[in-house]
């Protein structure tokens, strides 16, 4: 990258920074109504079931998933994340979780999985990892906040598990579109877009209303990163007056702004020459969909070929979250 580029990347991430703050300075001082505009939907069947030993389970994608499922997963994250820790750490590690009497037990992911086992450490309860845990163990702190990170997933997939969200496919999503309510059959028409014309046929995409029905917005805003690797904002005027969506928009935003695992994932989706006036989104380039509604529809086009390779570099760089 040459130095002209980074100096446009620094000034460029410079005005959202300050188009953001700005933002939600003036939005202090308006009313709060928008915040509590709509009830959404946020109840859906449970896919719970019970087996013969009377364990929970889910069936997603015609498949079985059970809390063990999910635990070994992580589990296997976390004990990676530890083998950085010296013997005598570890063994401090399995005193703290009163499992000093099994000497022979030397491997973390084992560790863990006894102590579930035994019920040391259940649902709502994995933050006694992080306890036992002392952040001096690490010479690089990173590797500390990776475990806390992994332990705060367990407890959301865990949670998700009982309400029949697919925790079982790390980036569900190659995109998430959010919308306003006006915009939704154009929002779903952007999605079968992605499926049919850029030259892909396996683009998963989901449009914000149903990527939302099952969860709270505040545990949309949670675990969003977590489920997609790009979150598509359809712009249009309706979006500047839709203050529940614009409230989303404006934390995801500041959120990838500070997080580098976050960066360059948010990524607007214009659908008129002539952009909208939104101060946090203007200043980036995002997806000019309204070439391909003025005519750039082969598959050599200019913008065919620039979104194909937006998907593509997504599975290329956010290939699973966990590891």
């Amino acid at each position: 990258m040459g130095l002209r580029e980074t100096i446009l990347i620094c000034i460029t991430v410079g005005v959202t920074v300050v188009a953001v703050r700005v933002v939600q300075y003036i939005r202090s001082f308006l009313p709060s109504k928008g915040r509590n505009i709509r009830n959404r939907i946020q109840n859906q069947q449970n896919n719970r079931q019970i087996d013969n030993s009377g364990h929970h389970y889910a069936v997603l994608q015609g498949q079985r998933v059970t809390r063990h499922d999910v635990e070994i997963r992580f589990f296997t994250g976390i004990a990676n994340c530890m083998k950085v820790l010296t013997p005598m750490q570890k063994e401090e590690f399995k005193r703290h979780a009163r499992l000093d009497e099994f000497a022979e037990i030397n491997n973390v992911k084992d560790v863990l999985l006894l102590l579930s086992n035994e019920n040391i450490i259940q649902p709502g309860d994995y933050d006694k990892i992080i306890e036992w845990l002392k952040p001096d163990w690490f010479a690089d702190h990173e590797v500390y906040r990776r475990i806390i990170a992994l332990v705060r997933k367990l407890n959301q997939a865990i949670e998700d598990l009982q309400h029949g969200v697919n925790i079982n496919a790390p980036y569900e999503y190659d995109a998430l579109i959010i919308h306003t309510d006006n915009d939704r059959e154009a929002a779903i028409h952007f999605r079968r877009h992605l499926q049919h014309d850029i030259g892909l046929s396996d683009v998963r995409a989901i449009i914000y209303e149903e990527f939302h029905s099952t969860m709270s917005e505040m545990r949309a805003l949670e675990s969003v990163f977590d489920r997609c690797r790009y979150i598509f904002i359809y712009v249009t005027e309706n979006f500047t007056r839709d203050d529940v969506m614009r409230y989303f928009e404006e934390i995801i935003l500041t959120d990838s702004l500070y997080d580098k695992k976050k960066n360059y994932r948010i990524i607007p989706v214009w659908s008129t020459k002539i952009r909208v006036r939104i101060i946090e989104l203007n200043p980036l380039a995002g997806i000019k969909y309204w070439r391909f509604l003025e005519g750039e529809r082969n598959i050599n086009d200019l913008y065919v070929t620039q979104i194909r390779r937006v998907i593509l570099d997504g599975r290329e760089k956010y290939p699973d979250p966990l590891y």
